[in-house]
């Protein structure tokens, strides 16, 4: 329940779903929810098995996986800013196997760049749970946990974003519907490099 509320608030991880969504249709949101929790699981992975200290102390590391996850975003955001063709997420064929790989690559850099997700795993988990204690069976259980929670709050952003922008209710102007999803990629990427 914890981890399903910490999902679904509103957060870098969020735009960059439904941004991918509103870019490359339903599973371009699904790579990049894909990419979320993988970034998710590499935390429950290091706290499971001892390396708290080591996410706690990212440091430099931290600090350029960040930067490279901002310009990853700026980046993909220009992109589609300079493509400048209506909303892709409009229709049905949407991107292939290199656009769900980019958008796999932002939600795990995303992931991997967001204090609240080593703030949960470093410092809020262990309050939940034994970590120390945890057998395999019970890693896998929390692993499931993460995907079902994580991956299941995602996915709806994703199904949401998806069918606003398919239906006819949906009145932004589908011609600036590319730049409106470029500039939510670059002022994500932006926020995150200039986040503490």
């Amino acid at each position: 329940m914890v981890m399903a509320s910490l999902a679904a608030l509103p957060s870098t991880s969020v735009a960059v779903v439904v941004a991918r969504t509103g870019a490359k249709g339903f599973w371009g949101g699904v790579a990049t929810t894909a990419g979320v929790v993988c970034g998710d699981l590499l935390y429950l992975s290091a706290a499971a098995f001892g390396l708290v200290s080591l996410a706690r102390n990212f440091g430099p590391v931290f600090v350029v996986v960040k930067l490279l996850g901002g310009a990853y975003l700026i980046w993909l955001g220009i992109g589609l800013w300079k493509s400048a063709g209506p909303a892709t997420g409009l229709t049905a064929e949407r991107g292939g196997k290199c656009a769900h790989a980019a958008g796999f690559s932002a939600g795990l850099l995303v992931t991997l760049a967001d204090v609240k997700a080593i703030a949960f795993y470093a410092g809020l988990l262990p309050a939940f749970v034994d970590v120390e204690a945890l057998r395999t069976g019970d890693f896998l259980a929390l692993a499931v946990v993460t995907i079902l929670a994580v991956g299941g709050v995602k996915l709806l952003y994703a199904a949401f974003a998806d069918r606003l922008l398919r239906s006819r209710a949906f009145l932004f102007p589908r011609r600036f519907g590319g730049k409106a999803v470029g500039a939510v990629l670059m002022c994500a990427g932006l926020w995150l490099i200039g986040k503490g």
